[in-house]
């Protein structure tokens, strides 16, 4: 029968034992001491037959290494604290033999008082605890628990210095084990370098015959690469190529061995062994021998961590770089596993909240692995201080305190929930989440900063190049800005993001009560950072008020896209402002650099920032590790500052970005449920990529002759529906995209149809044929003509948008285009004035259910990194299809009876009956537009949607209010700035100015709105660069000089009629005039014939305050919303209360697959002292 966890623990802690006499100190001044604890038993060939068993429960204070009949078994326990003290069980069965059996456990104890062997906390009771029997069925064989059975023995011959250049770091000798012995000739020395194929954690044992005489000793120096001479050993290193001997020396920890000479009743070979692993690349020997020769016999090294068990792969053919880098990672994150995550194995093996939650994130996309990441989290839970912050680093056994990364261990916590989905593991650590998180509350300032944090905390923050101690501020890692106010941006935007996760976490578990005051608070944070630490182009270190050379860092950058206090186009514009080249930055300002361990989070704000912001910075942000390559480490190195270890693994962010950011695939749910499967293509040509989760492998292809493929057990997706982060350079090469554009052209088609309108009417008026059929219309008659599609248009608009969300775009966009069919029919068939008002009625009525269902179909279903672009080319095809229509008109002019005017307005009918024939026989828009309306009436079930609801909510908050100001205000700008004369009536105006040649009226038109196009389709693509508003306003103060010239040489004309330049002044404004009115019609429409008829030129006067009125509106009131995803653009509106997390504005509609629940297994340990 198995025994209870609580069996177990209680039988440990009677089981205690140590030698007599003991005293936890050393004459010599040691570390501690090192003690052998034998028990010696025999199992006969009757008791050892089938059916035995021998499962032993073990641990130590401070270590110890099990052998059973001389093979080592185990070593632990696992770095436990006084709080969580661990116990390993190990099945010694195989071990086990016929005759005498030997269990011997060398314990290895720190002094309590030494403040040497930091990882290894202890406490003031020192000794061996072991529990378990050997059993025969229900028959108990052997009980081996400790007891007075055992016999223990101080090994006084093994010294652990302290002292050493390497101390405080984790150093000792090593030690002889009796047991199993080239041979060098007496009085002689040797010096020998090995080296290994790669940095290694290892068990090394060295085999050697016992020497006859005393005398010989053995020296061997660890190191991780040949160097210049040090700096400062062991802090500031000088290293180069890691390979490269000439002029360079091994230096590091050393185990020395004082061989003395054999007797006859000693074993025929020797065993030298230290007691924990040994971390090198190269081995330096040093080995001295005595009066007698010395035999040594092997030298063996056995590779020792935790059980990666990489799930993951990564392959990209034809970039061996990416594939090293890939190695290296996997490489460097094993040799930092042992039995708790360690920054560095050469130096301290410390567990730090910062390194571990990297390390965690890394371990989880490698295996789906979580076993480490939770006794670390459980570990750092213990050791919350009553100030209400955890240590540092645990276990430790020197306290140390960092604020910060108390609140990494709050994200290794959300962290853990959102890979594994595991409620009740989450839920036993909100309340010391709490208390952290008001620890750091209670240091908000009056200014709704973090400031004052206490002096004796090491408020470190990376180990940046220039952020070195001082005299005045010893301590290193700490940013230059604020050691004197004691106000850290940092600190205030890592609080924020912590409680930005937090409140996730507590949704996530069912305890959404405090969710909103944390949410709350980090509104306040966020508005006191914008407020305070924004310089107006970047974020400073501290109060922006007090900023100078120094005060600026990658760091704060980075952070405040992640803390959402820099969104959009500011997002943007400072990560890359930060991160860029020198030379490509365009800023002069120095910022401290992240380091490597920084760098996971660089990138994180370089996702966030979205609009390609993570693939313009992707491949030089990998240059140190590319540096690191060249410089032929076999790890990743701690910094490239101290260059102190060649091994640390926060260098491991490749491991993240690979799987999680090329590849793309990441959970968008806790424990997988559902997948975000978001590739960045334009990353790589080709890629073979498998990621671990919990319960399953995700695989990944990318291939440029094959379409993508991702594979899950028992489903395979050929192609995904929303291609994101696509090479928008190369789009024509994704068929999908193809796909998409093409359907594009539906809308398109709309804007090409009103173009042709406009342009049409326009041009008609310079036809004789066409004044002469309908009398010569003038003022009112004109206008009336002019007006009737914009009157038509007026009266759709109350029915339209409610229609078009009802039914759909495509029917909308089909009833409107046989709307426009059955206008231009009427139309080219009109037999008198009325008859050809009703047409163009009819063709303004259609257009309006085009136009409303073209616009919203482009921003619905276009790219949402092509969305601008698409949007700008939706109104650019109105110039294509005004060019058409002029140029077709300047060609039937020359007809000389009323086919010169039939012909086009027949021909106005071919756009609209394509759009009618594409929509009705193409079942892929059915299909498209069906997934649109089903996911729209889902949300509307939630929803009482009144007819007044929308009208409510459009001015129901100050934000929306402002939005609606906007779009009406934008209305009228767009038909009140003079665009009615040149679009509508540019033959009065010519006229009017003694152009009347019919030929020449409609060229002009023509090559006026060839122009047009022109500067249309090369502004369509200037938002997303300079942004909206600057257009805006450029083309309202172009619009303002043209009209203002165009109105001063219409005037000097008039009073002059033979003045020629001022007539060909008016020309070249109005082909100036339609490129300013690009970049940017009812009672303007139907004013502007009766004016020009009335005043001529003085109506031009009408417009001039007019647009000086608009530009005054635009710089006052419209924000620039350049590089905002429409889903972002509320935070502009409504400020902080935007319903709209950071989290949200990275991403586009992804491709989510769902997973099915899967258990995966887990060791557990508990607490026995």
């Amino acid at each position: 029968m198995k025994d209870s966890i609580s069996t177990i623990t209680n039988a440990l802690n009677k089981h205690w034992v140590l030698v007599p006499d003991w005293t936890d100190s050393s004459p010599d001044n040691g570390a501690g001491r090192l003690v052998t604890f034998t028990r010696h038993f025999v199992l006969d060939e009757e008791a050892a037959g089938s059916g035995i068993s021998a499962v032993i429960h073990m641990t130590a204070d401070t270590r110890y290494k099990l052998f059973v009949n001389g093979e080592r078994v185990s070593v632990g326990p696992t770095r436990s604290c006084p709080q969580i003290w661990y116990y390993d069980t190990i099945d010694i069965k195989p071990r086990l033999k016929l005759g005498d059996n030997e269990i011997r456990v060398v314990v290895l104890r720190f002094f309590a008082a030494a403040s040497t062997a930091l990882p290894f906390a202890r406490t003031a009771f020192p000794g061996l605890s072991t529990y378990g029997k050997v059993m025969k069925g229900q028959q108990e064989l052997v009980d081996v628990s400790t007891d007075d059975r055992w016999v223990g023995r101080i090994q006084w011959e093994t010294n652990l210095p302290k002292g050493l250049e390497d101390d405080p770091f984790l150093h000792w000798e090593a030690f002889l084990v009796e047991g199993a012995a080239i041979t060098l000739p007496p009085n002689t020395c040797h010096r020998l370098e090995i080296q290994a194929d790669v940095h290694s954690t290892a068990f090394l044992k060295w085999i050697m015959t016992p020497p006859k005489l005393s005398g010989s000793s053995i020296k061997v120096t660890y190191s991780e690469a040949y160097e210049q001479t040090p700096r400062s050993y062991p802090w500031l290193r000088s290293k180069g190529d890691r390979l490269e001997r000439n002029g360079s020396q091994l230096i590091g920890p050393h185990d020395f061995f004082d061989i003395s000479a054999g007797s006859p009743d000693q074993p025929d070979t020797w065993t030298y062994e230290p007691f924990w692993f040994r971390t090198f690349r190269f081995l330096a020997i040093e080995i001295t021998t005595g009066s007698s020769s010395l035999q040594l016999v092997s030298l063996t090294a056995v590779q020792v961590n935790y059980p990666l068990a990489a799930k993951s792969t990564w392959k990209e053919p034809g970039n061996v770089e990416t594939e090293r880098i890939w190695d290296l990672s996997l490489r460097t994150l094993r040799n930092c596993m042992f039995d708790g995550y360690s920054d560095c194995p050469f130096y301290e093996q410390l567990q730090y909240a910062e390194d571990t939650r990297s390390s965690a994130l890394f371990h989880y996309v490698l295996s789906g692995d979580d076993r480490l990441a939770k006794q670390a989290i459980i570990g750092f839970a213990a050791s919350l201080l009553p100030e209400g912050i955890t240590q540092s680093r645990y276990p430790s056994h020197v306290k140390q305190i960092i604020p910060g990364f108390s609140l990494f261990w709050i994200l290794q916590v959300c962290d853990h929930m959102d890979f594994f989905d595991e409620p009740g593991f989450a839920r036993q650590f909100l309340s010391p989440i709490d208390r952290v998180l008001e620890f750091f509350g209670s240091h908000v300032g009056e200014h709704g900063l973090v400031c004052d944090l206490p002096a004796h905390h090491w408020q470190f923050v990376d180990w940046a190049v220039d952020w070195i101690g001082t005299k005045t501020h010893p301590d290193g890692g700490v940013p230059l800005a604020g050691r004197d106010n004691s106000v850290h941006t940092y600190f205030s935007m890592l609080y924020a993001y912590a409680l930005q996760r937090a409140s996730r976490l507590l949704s996530q578990v069912g305890r959404p009560a405090m969710a909103t005051e944390y949410d709350q608070r980090a509104s306040d944070l966020v508005s006191s950072i914008r407020k305070l630490c924004f310089d107006g182009n970047f974020y400073t270190d501290s109060l922006a008020s007090d900023a100078a050379p120094g005060h600026y860092s990658q760091h704060c950058q980075a952070w405040a896209v992640l803390c959402g206090a820099a969104t959009g186009e500011q997002a943007r514009q400072i990560v890359k402002g930060s991160f860029a080249a020198q030379h490509d930055r365009g800023s002069k300002i120095d910022f401290a650099k992240c380091s490597y361990a920084m760098m996971l989070y660089a990138f994180r704000a370089f996702a966030l920032a979205g609009d390609g912001v993570y693939e313009s910075l992707y491949h030089t942000a990998w240059e140190p590790w590319r540096r690191m390559l060249g410089a032929n480490l076999s790890t990743w190195e701690e910094d490239s500052v101290s260059q102190r270890s060649d091994c640390h693994a926060w260098g491991c962010s490749p491991i993240f970005e690979y799987m999680t950011e090329v590849a793309g695939l990441k959970p968008l749910s806790p424990g997988w449920e559902t997948v975000l499967w978001e590739p960045r293509l334009d990353l790589s040509d080709g890629i073979h990529a498998t990621v671990a989760s919990p319960n399953l492998v995700l695989r990944y292809v990318q291939n440029p002759q094959a379409p993508l493929t991702f594979t899950m057990p028992g489903d395979q997706i050929d192609s995904c529906p929303v291609q994101p982060n696509i090479n928008l350079k190369r789009w024509w090469t994704y068929p999908n995209l193809r796909t998409l554009n093409f359907l594009l052209l539906v809308p398109l088609i709309t804007s090409f149809t009103l173009g042709f309108d406009g342009s049409m009417f326009g041009s008609l008026q310079a036809s004789d044929a066409w004044q002469s059929y309908f009398d010569y219309p003038v003022g009112s008659r004109l206008a009336t003509l002019g007006a009737a599609p914009t009157i038509a248009s007026f009266v759709g608009i109350f029915v339209v948008p409610f229609a078009a969300d009802r039914i759909g775009r495509k029917w909308s966009m089909f009833l409107g285009a046989a709307f426009i069919v059955a206008g231009g029919a009427i139309q080219a068939a009109a037999q008198n004035f009325a008859m050809y008002g009703v047409a163009r009625a009819f063709i303004g009525f259609g257009s309006v259910w085009c136009q409303t269902a073209g616009i919203a179909w482009v921003v619905e279903i276009s790219h949402p990194r092509q969305r601008a672009t698409a949007t700008a080319i939706f109104f650019t095809s109105y110039s294509v299809g005004s060019v058409v229509a002029a140029f077709i008109i300047y060609g039937t002019v020359r007809i000389p009876d009323n086919s010169a005017w039939r012909i086009p307005s027949a021909l106005q009918v071919v756009p609209s009956a394509i759009q009618l024939v594409f929509i009705y026989f193409n079942d892929t828009l059915a299909n498209w537009e069906y997934e649109e309306i089903a996911l729209a009436l889902e949300a509307e079930k939630t929803l009482t949607q009144g007819f007044f609801k929308p009208i409510k909510e459009a001015f129901g908050t100050k934000g929306n209010r402002k939005r609606m100001f906007i779009i009406i205000w934008l209305s009228i700008c767009s038909q009140a700035s003079g665009n009615s004369f040149i679009s509508y009536y540019f033959s009065p105006v010519l006229r009017s100015i003694g152009v009347t040649s019919q030929l020449s009226q409609t060229l002009i038109n023509a090559t006026s709105q060839l122009l047009s196009w022109f500067s249309a389709v090369g502004f369509a693509f200037l938002p997303g660069r300079v942004g909206r508003r600057p257009l805006f306003l450029v083309s309202l103060a172009w619009l303002l000089l043209t009209v203002s010239g165009m109105t001063a040489a219409s005037a000097v004309y008039a009073n002059d009629n033979s003045n020629k330049s001022a007539s060909y002044a008016v020309v070249a404004l109005m082909y100036i005039f339609s490129p300013a009115y690009n970049c940017v019609n009812l009672i303007f429409q139907y004013a502007t014939p009766i004016g020009l008829e009335n005043i001529g030129w003085k109506y031009f006067i009408v417009h001039i305050p007019w647009i000086m009125i608009e530009f005054v509106v635009v710089y006052l009131v419209f924000p620039e919303t350049k590089g905002y995803a429409l889903e972002e653009i509320s935070v502009l509106f409504e400020g902080n209360n935007a319903p709209v997390t950071p989290a949200m504005m990275a991403h586009d509609k992804p491709e989510v697959h769902q997973l099915e629940d899967k258990p995966i297994e887990s060791e557990h340990q508990e607490d026995t002292k």
